[in-house]
């Protein structure tokens, strides 16, 4: 039983020293990003967008490239569900309205 204590202890504790060793932000990728950034007509939406892949090593343009279109993507599919479940409740409204 003991025995389950502390590998359960080690677990927890590994785990929390992997999550926060990669919560450290890059210094240098964060200035990369930045600068990257400022040629942008958004810079600060880019900053933002961008500044979670900042505990990562940006390995060039091609590879930021890579981000920012991964980011609009994920953007993207979100603002289409958003606006599926909007239509679908504007058409239940008219339905609604119909029937009145």
């Amino acid at each position: 039983m003991a025995q389950k204590h502390i590998l359960v202890s080690l677990a927890i504790f590994l785990s929390l020293l992997f999550e926060s060793s990669l919560a450290k932000h890059n210094s240098q990728t964060i200035t990369y990003i930045e600068s990257s950034c400022n040629g942008t007509l958004y810079p600060n939406l880019c900053i933002r967008c961008l500044n979670k892949f900042s505990h990562s090593t940006i390995n060039g343009p091609q590879h930021l490239a890579q981000l920012a279109l991964s980011v609009s993507l994920s953007r993207a599919l979100q603002t289409r569900v958003y606006l599926l479940n909007v239509a679908k409740e504007l058409k239940a409204i008219n339905h609604n309205n119909k029937r009145m």
